[in-house]
């Protein structure tokens, strides 16, 4: 039996969040992407989704030789707001605020390059016929740098060290994924591969060398061998990933 993702002739097309997903935890991503048991949508990820789409409707308009005002960007981050997952209306209100509050300061920042975006929201497909395997997903920005082409992911999470910001960007497989796909597409590698935490305001910005591709390319490939092999085993819980198995079953004790 073929598993969701694999077409008739062995190709394996899947998205590259979801691969980066299995890496993290093989056994919660046979739950999702095979069993189709997927976790409730929460609060997080709807408060990145909103904020997300309001930096879009920035970029957009900046493409278009626009300056959209805030009040667009309020309307667009209203229209993918959730007030769902949250312990009360209070707490809510609170996440809304600080969310304004973000694209109002990313507004402000990007204001003073107006013409360094390229490109936003930019659907990618990757390759790798060695082993049949298609990733897509869109790259949140890219931006013309005088070095050269600069691959931008935005996040919403808490993290304000820039230092520890450096080593996320140049390990991202997102990141290296996208970087890949650029120069598969292109025929040059980007210059700089970035995380920029919009909500804290910090960045991390790390340029990826020949060899890290190559690795990189080679991870993929393993990858794709494991799940036609369906390799599904949750792995031994530790201090930074716990699949969803022992979190709900425990681990059996000898």
């Amino acid at each position: 039996t073929r598993l969701p993702f694999e077409r008739a002739d062995g190709w394996i097309e899947i998205g590259v969040g979801d691969l980066e997903r299995y890496e993290r935890s093989p056994h919660d991503f046979y739950l999702q992407k095979v069993l189709g048991i997927s976790q409730p949508f929460g609060p997080q990820l709807a408060f990145g989704k909103a904020v997300h789409g309001a930096i879009q409707t920035f970029y957009e308009g900046v493409l278009r030789g626009e300056t959209p005002p805030l009040a667009e960007l309020e309307r667009r981050l209203d229209e993918d707001w959730s007030d769902r997952g949250y312990d009360s209306r209070a707490q809510a209100e609170t996440a809304h605020g600080r969310a304004i509050d973000t694209i109002k300061v990313f507004r402000e920042r990007e204001l003073q390059h107006p013409s360094r975006i390229q490109m936003t929201e930019l659907p990618i497909k990757l390759e790798i016929p060695e082993a049949k395997l298609r990733l897509s997903g869109r790259i949140d920005a890219t931006i013309m740098t005088p070095d050269g082409l600069e691959v931008r992911d935005f996040k919403t999470g808490n993290i304000s060290d820039a230092a520890k910001l450096i080593d996320k960007a140049r390990t991202s497989f997102q990141l290296r994924t996208y970087a890949l796909a650029i120069e598969q597409l292109t025929g040059t590698a980007p210059a700089w591969v970035t995380l920029d935490y919009v909500v804290t305001g910090a960045e991390g910005q790390a340029s990826l060398t020949p060899q890290l591709f190559a690795n990189h390319r080679d991870k993929l490939i393993k990858l794709a061998a494991r799940l036609r092999a369906r390799d599904f085993d949750p792995g031994a819980p530790s201090t930074f990933n716990t699949a969803a198995a022992f979190t709900y079953y425990g681990v059996e004790s000898e």
